[in-house]
Order: C-alpha cells, then sequence, then structure tokens
C-alpha cells in the first residue's frame, strides 16, 4: 500500500518551492529592519526557522520527485522518509513564523498568521498521516506473515 503522494497537488508544489525560496533568502541575505524575521526574539531563532524552511522544503520537493508513479519502490520509499522529513521541517518553521507573525503585528495580523499557522499544522498533519499510512501496512504486512508461518 503506498501512501497517496503529493505530487499530486500543484499547489503543494507552489508552497514548498515558495518556502524553499524564502529560506534560501533568509539563510543568505540580511533581514531588514521591521521584518517579522526581525521581530524573533534570538538571532539563533531566526537561523533554525530559515534553515528549516529551506531544508524542509528542498526536502518534500526531493520526495515528491521521488515518488513519482513510474519510479522504483525503493526510491518511492526513499522519497516517503524525506516527506516524513521535510513536512516535519516546514510545519514547524511556519507554526513558528505564524506565532511570530501575531506577535509582531498583533491582531491586525490574525488572518495571515492564521494561514500560515494552518499550512504548519496541514504539514505535521501529512506527517502524522503517512506515520498512520506506514503502521497500518506494518501491521497488515507483520499479520500475513503470521498466517503464512505455519504453512511453511
Amino acid at each position: 500500500m503506498r501512501p497517496e503522494p503529493s505530487s499530486r497537488h500543484p499547489v503543494i508544489v507552489a508552497f514548498f518551492i515558495m518556502a524553499t525560496v524564502a529560506g534560501a533568502a533568509g539563510l543568505f541575505f540580511k533581514r531588514p529592519p521591521g521584518s517579522i524575521q526581525a521581530s524573533l526574539v534570538h538571532p539563533a531563532a531566526i537561523f533554525i526557522w530559515n534553515a528549516a524552511l529551506f531544508f524542509g522544503g528542498l526536502a518534500v520537493l526531493i520526495a515528491l520527485a521521488l515518488q513519482h508513479p513510474e519510479r522504483s519502490q525503493r526510491r518511492f520509499g526513499v522519497g516517503v522518509s524525506f516527506e516524513q522529513v521535510g513536512m516535519a521541517m516546514t510545519g514547524s518553521a511556519a507554526i513558528l513564523y505564524a506565532v511570530a507573525a501575531y506577535k509582531a503585528v498583533g491582531p491586525s495580523g490574525a488572518f495571515p498568521a492564521g494561514m500560515i499557522l494552518v499550512f504548519g499544522v496541514g504539514c505535521l498533519y501529512r506527517e502524522g498521516s503517512i506515520l498512520w499510512q506506514i503502521w497500518k501496512a506494518t501491521k497488515a504486512l507483520k499479520a500475513e506473515g503470521a498466517d503464512t508461518d505455519g504453512e511453511r
């Protein structure tokens, strides 16, 4: 049983391209004063956020390429692993950003911060659903193996 690849959703691909570009811009260029990033208390938090956004987005994009239906089963498995890591990193970065944006802007930023928060929660939900599907498949394979052990 294969998890449904995210590559079937072009909007998801666009979001992760944007996340990767935004993370790269944050890692390699100086942040402007007054930006949401500047509202993060510690410079290490800014670096961690940008790195998670960049590497998480990049991991998901690699995963989408590896999960193409015409790829081998082995590459598909590696792609699923990349997607799990990327979704966890990008989701965490998005949630951190949403909280920072709301703190920096206040109630007037509730809608955009909420959208980013929902994206982050959606990434973590996707990562959890992959884990759930892997657990179900492993359980089914173990049950099938237990059924055939007596026939050998």
